[in-house]
């Protein structure tokens, strides 16, 4: 009690100092880079920025979205989320916000010059910013700074004063079935000022405004939210009070029933939830809060939410909040117009109170009102973990120290188990047939469900820090590189240097004398079990009639083969498997799909139909995955059914890997050599394996199509079959007849003809123009020249013999006789209504002529 009555003391004098800025503390104003990206590689849809905050923030008419969860549904759960920091700094007590929450300011920048935006990056071979140090399937790499202090920096509040922070912000996200329910964010907060901080305490702030999404909903879905923190996994969702991995530590912000109840949202359905835990601080030994409350400017216990009389930073938030005169900025919503305003963040962060969840009528304490609702998850004190490689064991954050803080942002399916408003007896707007919440009824864990939202944050647990698994990483002169076996412990490791302050062992889980699960060893993996990388494919359309498309896929050049392992080492570089990082790191390759769409979004609602499966049929594992002399056992068995995979099509009528094992008619050699129509394949003999053909399409008409790779999963650590990107590997075509010779029977043609700019192509299930449905713009516009032969020219002349385009036509790589033009002239711009004439050159000279018509 005499450290915070000394507090008290101090902070109270902060009341009566005049904040100054001194000459070295400004920084000119040059306009910061700031940007905002959209990650949408997972099931969460989220905006980031790099200037402190993430979601849009209310910028619905240039952000798409804030935080959309599940991916396509179209359902917001966050306005805004941002970093706060705070400290004591000599006799001075400051935050930095990435923003405040109501007047939108923010006080952290990203750098001047054009790159000083966010990094994208992806370990996706075929993505645009595919990169060999991607961690995720989409990173975002932003740095930021709170050093900026001249106000007129558009949000600069007029009385910010830094702390000298530079914070290096990364989030991964995945489309794997067990991580696409989270991003993980990782934080990396320097200080590059000249001045020590103390009592340092990092928060994260969130405002939810669940309901549905877009610009119409923007405000009045914001009314009806409430929040709560949920310590662990309760057993009725699957938690177990004796595993200390169900204890997540999650708080949490939700719509309060199942439907709203105000404005445009009332009756609509917002079933799901979102939430944050922290994966990583520096220092174990930390003081964790949460504290909630409204956007109401004049009611401080609005503003502050509930407050307990036996705990002094709340004791002390109330009489610091006394001395405000009507029309001061209230605590909860700061206003930068008051110098004040950083100590009350700072006595927030610090406070170490828990506030009951927002409907548990069970405490006095708790606010059972629903309101636009934001909640403050802070921790501290922070200091660094090692200094000139030393540990740390105090709360002073000296110059060039910094620190990591790992947090997840989880996303929960089917959370709302009511679909009414909850209301009480006494309560201001109850009303006759109201279903009556009582004390028994109102926590969190009985009015909602837990279940995906606890699986999900102990996923997020698992891929930040592999169970069992002991990272290869660099220390000093030694590198720690052994994975770890039972009976095996720390004396069996040759080369391990325990004094790293992050390093542990992974010890087992032991509930009732059997291992239900294993811890990390405190060095972040930031991974899991990856899926198989995609094969190689290619589309040749009219083979082996004018209206199919036949799919070739499989490399056929083998890798040398080991006699002493199994057939996947046969497989091709582009189809190898990674270990799965999680004990027993298993290798496996199960088979193959393909699909095809209208569309080629990854996750489109009814986008991609399968077309075929072929499975290997079988798969074994060891009984017991931790004795490699433990009986094998044949799965999917009754013991495993969820790693059966519904119709098991073609029973190992393809063995992937190796294709020699079975001659079927999915080889293209069998195909060659008993069928004259595939002839046009013949120069792919010795480089595709395989050979599908689709017959059921329609001429003209664009289609993607997909070959994906599945494995088998990992049913000793719940993890299902895992299946590639299908947007990754999509492959355009235009269904047409095989190109062939100039002649007259089978003229060169315009399709469609007349072009009419008054019709739709861009919508019913194949859409002629826009296939992809990414909007349709005027470059969408679509004609296509039919018939041609594999190489040729194509001039297209008005009638008076001005020369309007050239299209160079090629179909030699994927055996085309069609050549889209978007309306565009040589000159960029989109041609007028009339008759045109066009001319169609083969190298040799041979030409053929003809006309269309454009009407708009």
């Amino acid at each position: 009690m005499k450290r915070v009555a000394i507090v008290f003391i101090s902070l109270l004098l902060l009341f009566n100092i005049i904040y100054a800025r001194t000459r070295d503390e400004m920084r000119p104003l040059v306009a910061p880079t700031t940007q905002f990206k959209n990650q949408n590689a997972s099931n969460i849809w989220l905006t980031f920025t790099n200037y402190g905050f993430f979601g849009n923030g209310g910028e619905w008419g240039t952000e798409p979205y804030s935080c959309v969860f599940p991916a396509y549904s179209n359902q917001e759960y966050l306005f805004q989320g941002a970093l706060w920091v705070g400290a004591i700094v000599g006799r001075d007590t400051l935050c930095t916000v990435g923003v405040d929450g109501w007047a939108h300011e923010g006080e952290m920048y990203p750098g001047t010059d054009p790159g000083d935006t966010i990094l994208e990056r992806s370990n996706i071979p075929t993505s645009p910013v595919f990169d060999t140090t991607a961690v995720s399937e989409l990173d975002f790499i932003a740095v930021y700074t709170d050093t900026y202090t001249d106000p007129s920096i558009p949000s600069m509040g007029p009385w910010h004063r830094p702390l000298g922070l530079e914070v290096r912000q990364n989030s991964y996200a995945w489309s794997y079935s067990y991580a696409e329910d989270f991003i993980i964010i990782d934080f990396w907060v320097k200080n590059i000022g000249r001045r020590t901080l103390r009592e340092v305490y990092i928060g994260l702030y969130m405002d939810g405004d669940c309901g549905p999404t877009g610009a119409l909903y923007s405000d009045d879905k914001s009314q009806d939210d409430v929040t709560g923190f949920i310590s662990s996994i309760p057993p009725q969702y699957g938690g177990n009070m004796d595993n200390p991995k169900d204890s997540i530590k999650t708080a949490w912000l939700a719509n309060a029933a199942l439907v709203g109840f105000e404005g445009n949202c009332a009756g609509l359905v917002t079933p799901d939830v979102t939430g944050c835990r922290v994966l990583r601080t520096p220092n174990p030994y930390l003081s964790t809060s949460f504290n909630w409350w409204y956007s109401n400017q004049s009611d401080m216990i609005a503003d502050w939410g509930p407050a307990f009389p036996d705990n002094p930073y709340d004791v002390l938030l109330t009489q610091l909040n006394s001395q405000f005169s009507p029309g001061d900025p209230q605590p909860g919503t700061p206003s930068y117009d008051d110098p004040r305003a950083d100590v009350l963040k700072w006595l927030l962060m610090a406070n170490g109170a828990f506030d009951p969840d927002q409907l548990d009528i069970r405490y006095a304490y708790s606010d059972t009102l629903m309101n636009d609702t934001r909640y403050m998850f802070s921790f501290g004190p922070i200091y660094p973990a090692q200094r000139n490689g030393m540990p740390v064991y105090d709360s002073t954050f000296q110059p060039g120290d910094s620190v990591p803080v790992t947090v997840a942002y989880i996303g929960g399916e089917n959370f709302q188990i009511f679909s009414d408003v909850p209301t009480w007896s006494g309560h201001p707007n109850v009303t006759g047939g109201d279903t009556i919440v009582t004390k028994e009824n109102s926590w969190s864990p009985i009015r909602y469900d837990f279940t995906d939202l606890g699986t999900n944050a102990r996923w997020s647990l698992d891929v930040y820090d592999n169970p069992k698994v002991i990272t290869s990483v660099p220390w000093g002169d030694d590198t720690i590189t052994q994975a770890i076996f039972p009976p095996m412990g720390p004396a069996d490791t040759s080369i391990c240097d325990t004094t790293d302050p992050f390093f542990h062992w992974p010890v087992p889980i032991v509930i009732n004398t059997d291992t239900i699960d294993w811890t990390g060893d405190g060095i972040p993996d930031f991974a899991g079990p990856p899926p198989p990388n995609f094969t190689q494919m290619m589309i040749v359309p009219g083979v082996p009639r004018a209206t199919d498309i036949a799919i070739l896929w499989g490399k056929r050049e083998k890798v040398p083969t080991d006699p002493s392992r199994d057939s996947l080492w046969n497989i091709l570089p582009d189809e190898q498997v990674s270990k799965d990082p999680f004990v027993p790191n298993y290798e496996d390759f199960q088979g193959y799909r393909i699909y095809k769409s209208y569309s080629n979004v990854e996750r489109e609602i009814a986008g991609w139909t399968m077309l075929r499966q072929w499975d290997m049929g079988f798969k074994w594992i060891l009984s017991n995955p931790t004795d490699p002399n433990s009986d094998p056992v044949e799965v999917p068995n009754q013991n495993y059914p969820q790693y059966a995979f519904g119709q098991w099509l073609e029973y190992d009528t393809i063995r992937a890997p190796d294709a020699n094992i079975y001659e079927t008619d999915y080889q293209l050699n069998h195909q060659l050599n008993i069928d004259p129509n595939f002839a046009p394949l013949e120069q792919y003999r010795n480089e595709f394996r395989y050979v599908f053909v689709d017959s059921n399409v329609t001429l003209l008409h664009p289609i993607y199509y997909t070959v994906t790779c599945f494995d088998f999963g990992n049913p000793q650590t719940d993890v299902e079959p895992l299946e590639s990107s299908k947007g990754s590997n999509a492959h355009y075509i235009v269904p047409s007849p095989a190109p062939r010779q100039l002649n007259e029977d089978t003229p060169v043609m315009v399709v469609p003809n007349p072009y009419r700019g008054d019709k739709d192509y861009s919508s019913g299930a194949e859409p002629w123009e826009d296939p992809a449905r990414t909007g349709w713009t005027e470059h969408s516009r679509r004609i296509s020249f039919i018939n041609l032969p594999e190489v040729c020219t194509i001039r297209i002349y008005t009638l008076t013999g001005d020369l309007v385009k050239v299209l160079e036509h090629d179909g030699s790589e994927n055996n085309s006789g069609t050549e889209d033009w978007n309306l565009i002239s040589n000159d960029t711009q989109l041609i007028a209504s009339g008759i045109y004439l066009y001319a169609v050159e083969e190298p040799g000279g041979n030409t053929q002529v003809g006309k269309f018509v454009v009407i708009k």
